[in-house]
Order: C-alpha cells, then sequence, then structure tokens
C-alpha cells in the first residue's frame, strides 16, 4: 500500500487478471527463394504466395526437396601404378532448401517461405523482387532471407535486390 504524503483524492489501479500485454514472437524470417515445388492442393498454388510454416517437415510437404546436383568422379591409373581420383564438386545455384535445413537444425521455429519459381528456371531479380513485394504486404516478418540472390547473372540485378 503507498503512503500518502498529502490529504486528496487517490485513484489506485489494481490488476486482477496478471500481465496486460500477450507474449508474441518477435523475429519471424521470411526466405525468399527457389523450390522444388510450390503446392498446397493444386500445382503451383503457392508461387509467390508468402507461405507460414513451422518445420522441415511443412516445408518439404510444400515446397519439395533439394535440387539433384551432378557429382562428377573421373578414375585414371591402373593396378599396378595405382589408382588416381578425381571429383567434380557441384555448382549449388538453389540454396533455399539448404537454408532450411540449417535454420530448423538450429531451433529455428516459425517463418514464411515464398518460392520465386521452380528448379527449371533461371534466377533472376524481377523474380525475388516480385517476391520482396508479396512479403511486403505482412506485418508479422522482421527478417528477409534470399539465399539465391549470390546467384542473380547480372551485376545490376544484385543491386535491385538488396
Amino acid at each position: 500500500m503507498p503512503t500518502y504524503k498529502y490529504p486528496g483524492v487517490y485513484t489506485e489501479e489494481i490488476s486482477v487478471s496478471g500481465h496486460s500485454v500477450a507474449e508474441v514472437a518477435s523475429s519471424i524470417p521470411a526466405f525468399i527463394g527457389y523450390t522444388e515445388k510450390a503446392m498446397e492442393k493444386k500445382a503451383n498454388d503457392l508461387f509467390r504466395k508468402p507461405t507460414r510454416i513451422a518445420s522441415m517437415q511443412e516445408y518439404e510437404t510444400y515446397f519439395g526437396g533439394a535440387h539433384a546436383e551432378d557429382i562428377s568422379v573421373d578414375v585414371d591409373g591402373g593396378i599396378n601404378r595405382g589408382f588416381t581420383a578425381r571429383i567434380t564438386n557441384p555448382d549449388l545455384k538453389y540454396l533455399l532448401h539448404y537454408c532450411m535445413q540449417q535454420f530448423f537444425g538450429n531451433g529455428g521455429g516459425r517463418c514464411y517461405i515464398v518460392s520465386a519459381g521452380d528448379y527449371t528456371e533461371a534466377i533472376t531479380d524481377t523474380a525475388l523482387v516480385s517476391c520482396l513485394a508479396a512479403v511486403s504486404k505482412l506485418d508479422e516478418p522482421t527478417l528477409i532471407v534470399i539465399p539465391e540472390a549470390v546467384n542473380i547473372s547480372r551485376p545490376s540485378g544484385y543491386a535491385n535486390v538488396v
């Protein structure tokens, strides 16, 4: 009970319901990139549409798996001289699936995914910028991640995205 130093009328607020501010998540990322598919009920119904997910299983259900990368192995030599093997690492072009594995593997939770296209399409600044416009209509995302922006073919296109 407060101590009143002067006579007068005082108003005292008493809370009967605990905290009046509800807890909300303050960091919801939006990931933009290329996916194997973008389908909830029919083909491409999630194309360039921000979709909220909470697990890697949900990601793979709606957006598919990683792009199949080609790895080549060349073997030279003979039985007496031994063998020499040269492995050519894949040129990773579509990065979103790997980023999502890392995000959820490190304890990530709710996020938005926006598919800019599938693995048959070229990575363009135009597609990524249109996805940015779709995310800009949402209030929740506080971080935007565009892993494939590093693979835009035109140097001027990169400036359009960032």
